[in-house]
Parts: C-alpha cells; sequence; structure tokens
C-alpha cells in the first residue's frame, strides 16, 4: 500500500505552494506533500506580469473579482488581507515594492524570485515533494483519499486541489482535472473561457495593419453593464492593453449563448459625442480633416478612421456634410469592432469558471459534501481583473484552505 500522508496538496504553482507553507506553519508535525505534473514547477509565476510578477496589490476588494458568490469571495479576502500578503513573503525573504495603482512587486523586478521563495519556503518547513506526478484519478476510500497517476497512487488523510484552470496549459494548468472531480460530483460552473486574454479581430480588418499603435479607450459590450478604461495596444492578432484583458471575460461570457458580440471603442472618452460633433460643425475654413482628427487621434489611426468614414484625408472642414460627420463621430466614439474570440488559452492569463463555490464552505473552502478535500486558486469560480488581483486570490485562498486542513488534522 501507498504510504499514508496527512495531507496531500495537488499542484505546484502559486496557490499550492503558498497552501504547503502555511499548513507546515500552522502544524509542523504533519507529514505534507506536495505534487505537481511537472517536473520544475512555477512556470506561470515566471512569465506573469512580463516576467516582473504583479504579486498582489495593497488594496483589494470583493470589487476587484469575478464569478462566483460575492459575500463567498468577501470571506475569504477579508481571511487574508493586503498586509498579510507583505508579512508572508517577508517572511521568505522576498521584499515587495509598491507602484502604481497599489500593484505589488518583487524588489528584485524578476518573477524568477517569487518562484524561488516559495521553493525555499516549503522546502525549509520540511513539506515533500513529488513532481512530475500527473494526477488523474481521484476518490474517498475508508475515510481517506486515494489520488492516483496513471498505476501509481497516494493516501492521504486530506487533500488540498490547487492545479490551476485552463489558462497558459504547458505550465500544468489544463483543466484535465476539471471531468474527474464533476465525475466525482462536485459542480462545476462552465463552460470555461479565458479571462485577462488578448481579442483576436476577423481576418482582414483594417486595425490589424495598425500593429503597435496604442491609444487611451474606454470599452463597452452592447448589452452589458460597466465599461472598461486605460490603454489598447493593437497587435498583428487584434487587440491587447490593460483595457482589453479586463474586458475580455464579459466579452466572451456573452459569446457563450451564441455568437461573439461586437467590442465597442471610444477613442476620445474625453471627448462627449455631442462636444466631438459640435466641433466637427464649428468654423475651421481650410483645415484638413486629417490635421484636426489627427490633433485628438494618433496620425496613423486618424487617417484609418477618415478612410472608414469615406472622407478623404485631404477634404477641407467647410465641405464636411452632416451625413458624414455623424458616421466620423459614430466611428470616434462608438467604433463597433468585431472580435472572433480569444486569441488562445496559450496566451490567457486567468480562467472564468471553475468549481462552483456553492459545493464549498467559504471558512474552509471544504466540499461540502466531500469531506477532506479542499480547493483554491484558480480552481474555484473566481477570477480577477488585472493589477494583482489573481495572484491575491491564489494567496488567500491557499491559506484558508491549508489553515482549516492543519486544524482538522491537528485533533485527535
Amino acid at each position: 500500500m501507498s504510504p499514508l500522508v496527512d495531507l496531500l496538496i495537488v499542484g505546484a504553482g502559486a496557490a499550492g505552494s503558498v497552501a504547503a507553507i502555511q499548513a507546515a506553519r500552522a502544524q509542523p508535525r504533519l507529514k505534507i506533500l506536495l505534487v505537481d505534473s511537472r517536473p520544475d514547477p512555477g512556470a506561470k509565476i515566471r512569465v506573469s506580469g512580463g516576467g516582473r510578477c504583479n504579486i498582489g496589490n495593497v488594496r483589494v476588494g470583493v470589487g476587484d473579482f469575478h464569478g462566483g458568490d460575492r459575500p463567498f469571495i468577501a470571506k475569504v479576502l477579508k481571511a487574508f488581507p493586503p498586509p498579510e500578503v507583505l508579512r508572508f513573503f517577508q517572511h521568505l525573504h522576498l521584499p515587495l515594492v509598491e507602484e502604481g495603482e497599489g500593484r505589488l512587486y518583487p524588489a528584485s523586478q524578476r518573477a524568477a524570485d517569487v518562484v524561488d521563495a516559495l521553493r525555499r519556503g516549503y522546502r525549509q518547513a520540511s513539506v515533500g515533494t513529488r513532481f512530475a506526478f500527473q494526477v488523474d484519478s481521484l476518490r474517498p476510500v475508508d475515510g481517506l483519499w486515494r489520488v492516483g497517476a496513471g498505476p501509481d497512487f497516494l493516501m492521504s488523510r486530506r487533500v488540498i486541489l490547487a492545479t490551476g484552470g485552463c489558462s497558459l496549459p504547458k505550465s500544468g494548468s489544463d483543466g484535465r482535472l476539471f471531468p474527474v472531480l464533476e465525475g466525482l460530483g462536485l459542480p462545476l460552473r462552465k463552460p470555461f473561457t479565458p479571462a485577462l486574454a488578448a481579442l483576436a479581430l476577423t481576418d482582414g480588418h483594417p486595425l490589424r495593419a495598425l500593429a503597435g499603435l496604442s491609444a487611451e479607450v474606454l470599452l463597452k459590450l452592447p448589452g452589458c453593464p460597466g465599461s472598461w478604461g486605460k490603454s489598447l495596444l493593437i497587435t498583428h492578432f487584434g487587440l491587447s492593453g490593460p483595457a482589453v484583458l479586463n474586458a475580455s471575460r464579459h466579452l466572451l461570457q456573452a459569446a457563450l449563448p451564441g455568437g461573439t458580440p461586437p467590442l465597442v471603442v471610444d477613442w476620445l472618452p474625453d471627448l462627449a459625442a455631442s462636444h466631438l460633433e459640435g466641433r466637427l460643425s464649428s468654423p475651421m475654413g481650410a483645415r484638413r480633416m486629417a490635421s484636426v482628427v489627427g490633433d485628438w487621434l494618433p496620425q496613423r489611426l486618424a487617417r484609418l478612421q477618415l478612410d472608414r468614414a469615406g472622407l478623404s484625408h485631404d477634404l477641407p472642414m467647410a465641405q464636411l456634410d452632416r451625413l458624414r460627420r455623424r458616421r466620423l463621430v459614430q466611428l470616434l466614439k462608438e467604433d463597433s469592432l468585431p472580435v472572433k474570440g480569444a486569441r488562445s488559452w496559450h496566451h490567457a492569463e486567468c480562467t472564468a469558471g471553475g468549481l462552483h463555490l456553492e459545493a464549498f464552505l467559504p471558512e474552509t473552502l471544504e466540499a461540502g459534501d466531500f469531506p477532506g478535500l479542499h480547493a483554491c486558486g484558480e480552481m474555484l469560480d473566481v477570477d480577477g481583473r488585472l493589477g494583482g488581483f489573481n495572484f491575491h486570490w491564489a494567496w488567500a485562498s491557499a491559506s484558508v484552505a491549508a489553515r482549516a486542513a492543519a486544524k482538522s488534522l491537528s485533533r485527535p
């Protein structure tokens, strides 16, 4: 029979690593084993934030997250607020610095240092590890949990699941454990979609010819409340940048009933449509259209929008008629862009969807119908906006699950 461990943590990424450390700190005598499908875990952390790792944020609230029940999310966040994150990494000798909008980064500006600090943390806490162990089965057996990987298996008194969602599958976060959990009887909030993802425009869309150009915009979705501001980056495949990443989960979720809705771009968010039309109607004599619109937009974008409106770049403002003026205002204030979908799961930062929160207790993140089984991180139906919030959810949910599991195991 496989040796019995007290606590088995499946997944050695952000959430799983923290869960291992927190459980070992809470109950140092426990036999804890951390397993992962990859031989060298942590790839998702290493590439995050352009290799810098936006590790968290100094201001975190339930409004920074989407997905499941908001009171549930709030309880988990309250159990591990931002000051706790700072103290946790201080104990790992990883100093953090605050940048714009409260974002936290390692002082070294190296995401690899985050992986190294977590790895030191669980090794110094005497947590056992077993990597290149691809879990493909999970079931309760006589009050224990049998966790299998092909013909091999492990037995544990409690299990914490931390294998991530479906984003960046080459890191090991490939979603293959979800069907196993669904077969066990755990409900999923699905279909899953990428979140914080770049978006592909339809083939041949003229904006794609402006790859590399960026602008401050406001994005909206037809029939969807809210809007998303900040910069938009035009790429060879479509759109990226903070505004697009934050809007992506909403657009892709809205697409589920059938067909991706258009993304509506306000290229001049600081100028009301009525004021814009008034300025285009004011006497400007011989000033040319490209010169006027170029005062508001990058020159390449200004010329493209004139082309799409059917206006000559050299047309004198005095010759701009009402019909074409309104067409231009629409393209500048409500530009409806046809989106094919997300670029791919390989380029998404996180997952919308996951294990349904209704199946878990917020105080322990233990499955109500499956005693001894906890889950945390991206596996749960919670995803955050850009700014370090998904990492904060990983740290907070892992801490809640680990402390609860360790406390339960400490009882006779």
